[in-house]
């Protein structure tokens, strides 16, 4: 009874939107459904194949619906001894479920830029729920999963729901890659930098360290990685006001970027102004100012006069100057500073 009534349904939905219309395909599926249920595969099977092109060409390989029919058709195959058939079709299956958890990734992303974290939250739920389904909830391939949803919690500042998806991935990245694996430096960084905001920085200091250590040890001692991480540290340091062990970092990192890059280049400034800043915390007024000078003309060279990223040297400059009483050439600085602001 079952197999005439959706039978001729089918007929009906066929005549009002012709036999490849999308909204047939549910009683294409029904149908299919009843054959599969009655055992009788050989009915079931080519109404599978007429379901799965119908959603191929109505919304692309990667969607559910395809993931799906691709599922029973696997199955169909299975129940029908098929199974050289059948396993070509579940690999295709879990490929699909990979690029359709890649997709809402993105998604996620892109909505969290537009602060629309509700939705950025859902998207990278779903594909973190998808993603589990598939390769299991240990999996390294959930890892960039996870890092998502932490960036969305510390988009809004909520730190603790971060930190959990943050731990979960450096356990699952330790586990699946080793200790000493430049990826799990990679999830150490990104826990450190979560601690940064609500200012933990005894906790991101040992994991800023440890960090250090893997990627020395793996790019060895003058790479540009090490170096960058090396201000990271110098950073905490910095924060937690021990000043000589930060420029200590910035005085290396620095040295290794000018071997990398070159001695005018601009990817130098940000170190360079970091260190000036930290001369000037200690009253080393004359350093930092060496270091503004230096860093102000590459910056010039790379953006023009009137860029607004050679503020924090002008500004730098100017403030040296004042504290060292020298209040014309202060107030140039700060007249070019404020021309420029404006």
């Amino acid at each position: 009874k079952a197999e005439r009534l959706y039978k001729r349904a089918l007929e009906v939905m066929e005549n009002v939107y012709g036999p490849e219309h999308p909204d047939v395909v549910m009683y294409i599926e029904h149908l299919e459904g009843v054959y599969c249920d009655q055992g009788k595969y050989a009915k079931a099977e080519p109404l599978c194949k007429r379901a799965l092109a119908i959603w191929e060409r109505a919304y692309g390989p990667y969607s559910f619906a395809v993931d799906t029919n691709i599922d029973v058709l696997a199955e169909i195959y299975r129940k029908t001894s098929r199974e050289k058939e059948a396993r070509p079709l579940s690999k295709r299956a879990t490929q699909i479920r990979v690029k359709r958890w890649q997709i809402l990734n993105r998604e996620a992303l892109s909505l969290g830029e537009k602060k629309q974290y509700e939705d950025a939250l859902f998207t990278a739920q779903t594909a973190l729920q998808l993603a589990e389904e598939t390769v299991g909830p240990d999996h390294e391939d959930v890892v960039a999963l996870l890092d998502t949803i932490a960036l969305l919690y510390c988009q809004q500042a909520h730190y603790e729901q971060a930190e959990e998806f943050y731990r979960r991935a450096l356990a699952i990245i330790e586990k699946a890659r080793g200790p000493d694996h430049p990826d799990v430096a990679r999830s150490l960084i990104n826990l450190a930098t979560m601690y940064l905001a609500p200012k933990r920085f005894e906790q991101a200091e040992p994991l800023f360290k440890r960090a250090l250590q893997i990627r020395e040890k793996f790019y060895g001692p003058n790479n540009s990685n090490v170096a960058l991480l090396m201000s990271d540290l110098a950073a905490v340091y910095a924060a937690r006001g021990h000043y000589a062990q930060a420029g200590a970092l910035y005085k290396r990192a620095l040295t290794i970027m000018e071997k990398v890059f070159g001695p005018g280049d601009p990817r130098l400034v940000a170190n360079m102004e970091l260190l000036a800043e930290l001369y000037d915390c200690e009253g080393q007024y004359y350093e930092a100012e060496q270091l503004y000078k230096k860093a102000l003309p590459i910056m010039e060279e790379r953006y023009g006069k009137d860029a607004p990223i050679l503020l924090t040297s002008l500004d730098g400059l100017a403030q040296v100057y004042r504290k060292q009483s020298e209040f014309k050439p202060a107030e140039v600085y700060e007249r070019r500073a404020a021309r420029i602001r404006a």
